[in-house]
């Protein structure tokens, strides 16, 4: 198991930075920056390809804020990779880490876990064009690498027929589309790739498993869930007023049992349902004083935009960036209505950088004898 961090399969110019910059996993150099793609990437350049497979994400999880930062590289990955061969916006195809360690808890939901994110910020590539992503979240083991793995070429061979090849079929699982307040604090939520119906495997009564649901709060409960047609009804008699909906958002749900028609699982998700308007929900820095030379990792939520920049740069809602700011620097988002065109707010973040402390090396003398 070599090569795991995205990083890895990156070049010095598509991360900002080299590969003796910086050294994740405590020094392994299998983890290092730039490794793969210098030793593993380049050799394939001279060959003409279709497409790309892409499986990977575990060690991109260890935490929130890498998990958050995943689009934004995954994204530069892609439309890197595809400028190298010089062929397009070629199909780019990957996998969407499966579940995985111990198994959740329907009764007592996580608060918040890195895995899902990082499932979620894969999910959000998808917005490049000529991508497909398979949902593989029925397919884990407590082991990271689950053997179950004809499901996953299967599922791949449909989104290469239909993303690559261009055939007219249902290549995708049920995918959170829109929602609609009910009475009582029932939501109707409707999905793309439905079609034809969506299935709930098992039960017999159409009630799903894994909804969760929260209020103002931001404590999830275990929510009902039931089919109706092509939509999905989620509610808890507890919470008249839910702020969010999620579906499979924890690191190992065991036993989904929501598929479309055709057999193709749902791909899990959040979703806020008390929209606030416009609202930076957070921007944070992991660290706010550091050594000329060191890095920092912004990460941020934005409700209510789809015009969201940082510092110029047009960014995603959600999702993060690694700086390696040379001086003091000031880094601001800046939001714009989606429903009130013209209304803005923004957020700073104040980043100090000083002069390393020299290092001393210790002298050796060496002792004459007379």
């Amino acid at each position: 198991d070599v090569y795991k961090r995205q990083e890895s399969w990156m070049s010095k110019e598509m991360l900002g930075y080299d590969e003796e910059d910086i050294r994740f996993g405590e020094g392994q150099s299998y983890l290092q920056p730039t490794l793969a793609y210098n030793f593993m990437l380049q050799p394939l350049l001279r060959f003409p390809i279709k497409g790309v497979i892409w499986y990977q994400g575990e060690s991109n999880m260890g935490n929130r804020e890498t998990a958050l930062s995943y689009t934004s590289q995954f994204k530069k990955l892609i439309s890197s990779w595809r400028k190298l061969w010089g062929l397009g916006d070629i199909p780019f195809l990957w996998v969407q880490i499966p579940n995985t360690g111990s198994e959740a808890s329907e009764n007592a939901p996580a608060t918040w876990d890195a895995l899902p994110m990082l499932r979620e910020s894969q999910s959000r590539a998808l917005s490049l064009p000529n991508t497909g992503e398979v949902v593989s979240i029925d397919t884990g083991e407590p082991d990271i690498h689950p053997t179950n793995k004809e499901p996953v070429g299967q599922r791949l061979s449909l989104v290469a027929r239909s993303v690559a090849y261009g055939d007219s079929l249902v290549f995708s699982g049920p995918r959170y589309k829109s929602f609609r307040k009910l009475e009582d604090g029932k939501i109707e939520i409707s999905f793309d790739h439905a079609e034809s119906g969506l299935v709930a495997l098992e039960t017999g009564d159409l009630s799903l498993r894994w909804f969760s649901m929260a209020g103002s709060n931001g404590s999830y409960y275990r929510a009902n869930a039931v089919v109706d047609s092509n939509r999905v009804v989620v509610w808890n008699p507890g919470i008249p007023n839910p702020e969010y909906i999620r579906y499979a958002y924890e690191n190992n749900p065991f036993n989904v049992n929501f598929y479309n028609a055709e057999g193709l699982p749902a791909s899990p998700f959040k979703q806020r349902v008390n929209h606030p308007g416009l609202h930076i929900q957070f921007f944070l820095s992991d660290d706010y004083a550091l050594d000329k030379g060191e890095s920092a990792l912004l990460t941020w939520q934005v409700y209510g935009s789809d015009q969201v920049g940082l510092n110029q740069l047009e960014v995603d809602s959600l999702g993060g960036l690694r700086v390696w700011p040379d001086s003091d620097s000031t880094f601001t988002l800046s939001a714009e209505s989606r429903e009130h065109p013209g209304v803005k707010d923004s957020a700073t973040v104040r980043i100090y950088v000083q002069e390393p402390d020299p290092t001393i090396s210790p002298v050796s003398y060496t002792h004459l004898r007379a």
